[in-house]
């Protein structure tokens, strides 16, 4: 069967405890696909452009660690092209202008300028969707409006899981916390504007994920992020060789002897690499020693706690 075959493509580009409990739904959104003769559509929020952190990307623009991401959903994309003569379409959303006004990313304009290098590199099975195209807006400001109002009111704070919010703190405590701290800001007065920030950002990604379900009904919803049991989710790896988790547009690549992907921040491994430059960006390469280290994890505390986040 046609839809069993694609199904196959699919599974090895996708992690997470919950792809056995979504085998018969993705199965069913496949076949329906293919049996009104239509593209298979697939939905990804992602590419939100890169970090504020100056140590989390070589210099902020769009990179190698997008253009390899790009090239593994474009693998994907020519796999299942190959099994069903209409192939498949994803949809990126890219949601960084959602938390502008957060003051935790980059500016408006430094997101637009991401989105339009990622158009750039993109085949045509790829579909970029910003954030006022989501909304069908002539503006990021009236988007985010809009957004809350129909997607955001009905949810309560007071409802979020104190482990997510407790995960998000932590990442936006160390992701973002020069774009709200001073060198005068205690820790308790950091720790209350970051709590505040991450059950607001948290209450966003509700809403997206809401809007995204109005707006994509048919579609096969995947997240960046490995997925948990029952998650209805299928997580997908973009960096497929990496041996730990995190996000391309928060981390930059380093490349082990093995072919092996480690997904960390610039300060990382400092006297064990080699920073390499190609057509496509930079990235470091790492020794063997370095590898096995981050694997056993015998590495200092700062990247112990780094990778603690996942993102």
């Amino acid at each position: 069967m046609t839809e069993e075959r694609v199904y196959e493509v699919l599974i090895k580009y996708l992690y997470g405890d919950n792809i056995d409990n979504l085998k018969k739904e993705t199965l069913n959104k496949i076949k329906m696909f293919i049996t009104n003769n239509k593209a298979i559509d697939f939905v990804l929020p992602s590419f939100p452009g890169k970090s504020p952190n100056r140590n989390s990307s070589f210099n902020g623009k769009f990179g190698y660690e997008e253009r390899y991401s790009i090239s593994v959903i474009e693998k994907m994309l020519t796999e299942i092209k190959n099994i069903y003569f209409l192939g498949a379409r994803i949809f990126i959303i890219h949601d960084g202008h959602l938390f502008t006004d957060l003051g935790i990313t980059r500016t408006d304009k430094e997101l637009d300028n991401y989105i339009k290098e990622f158009r750039k590199s993109i085949c045509e099975e790829i579909i970029s969707v910003s954030l006022k195209d989501l909304m069908e807006c002539s503006c990021y400001d009236e988007a985010r409006k809009n957004i809350n109002e129909l997607y955001t009111s009905f949810l309560d704070i007071k409802d979020l899981n104190g482990e997510l919010v407790e995960k998000e703190l932590l990442f936006t405590k160390i992701e973002f916390k020069h774009q709200i701290s001073d060198n005068n800001m205690s820790n308790n007065h950091l720790q209350m504007i970051a709590k505040k920030i991450a059950k607001e950002s948290l209450l966003r990604k509700q809403a997206l994920a809401e809007c995204i379900e109005d707006k994509y009904p048919e579609a096969i919803r995947l997240s960046i992020h490995y997925q948990d049991k029952y998650s209805k989710k299928l997580g997908i790896r973009l960096i497929d060789k990496a041996i730990n988790f995190g996000s391309p547009w928060f981390n930059i690549i380093y490349k082990c002897n093995d072919g092996k992907i480690i997904l960390g921040k610039k300060d990382w491994f400092k006297y064990q690499r080699h920073l390499v430059k190609d057509d496509n960006g930079l990235y470091y390469t790492i020794n063997q020693k370095a590898e096995q280290d981050f694997c056993s994890n015998r590495v200092n505390k700062i990247i112990k706690k780094e990778m603690s986040i996942g993102r």
